[in-house]
C-alpha cells in the first residue's frame, strides 16, 4: 500500500524560515515534518509517494541513503500541479490502495485504524 504526501508548497505564510528550508523539512520536536509522517506511518505502507515542487533539490539530498522503515520514492513536479494533479502526477507509482496526506498536517489519529 502506498502513501502520497503532498509536500510541494512554497510554505509563504512560514516565511522567512522557509526562504532557506521547504515547509516538510522544519523541524518538529527536532525531525522533519515530513520523516515524522514517513515514519508514523501505518506498518500496511510499505512506500511515501513524496509528490513535490518547492525544494526538490533539498528533500532529494534529505532522503538519500536515510533509511524510515519505507520506501521514500520522490516525484517531482516541474511546475506547481495542485492537489489533484500532484495525485496524477504521482499514478505511474501507485499499485493498488492508496491514501493521500497532506504533508504539513501533524495529528495524532491513529492511522492503523
Amino acid at each position: 500500500m502506498e502513501a502520497i504526501i503532498l509536500v510541494g508548497g512554497f510554505g509563504t505564510r512560514l516565511r522567512p524560515l522557509t526562504l532557506t528550508i521547504p515547509k516538510p523539512l522544519l523541524p518538529l520536536a527536532n525531525v522533519p515534518m515530513v520523516e515524522r509522517m514517513v515514519r508514523n506511518l501505518p506498518e500496511a505502507f510499505d512506500t511515501a509517494i513524496l509528490a513535490i515542487n518547492y525544494g526538490l533539490d533539498e528533500m532529494k539530498e534529505y532522503f538519500e541513503g536515510r533509511n524510515l522503515g519505507k520506501k521514500v520514492v520522490i516525484v517531482p513536479e516541474e511546475n506547481p500541479l495542485g492537489t489533484g494533479g500532484a495525485m496524477r502526477n504521482c499514478i505511474d507509482h501507485v499499485t493498488g490502495t492508496t491514501a493521500v496526506f497532506n504533508g504539513d498536517v501533524v495529528t495524532s489519529v491513529d492511522l492503523s485504524k
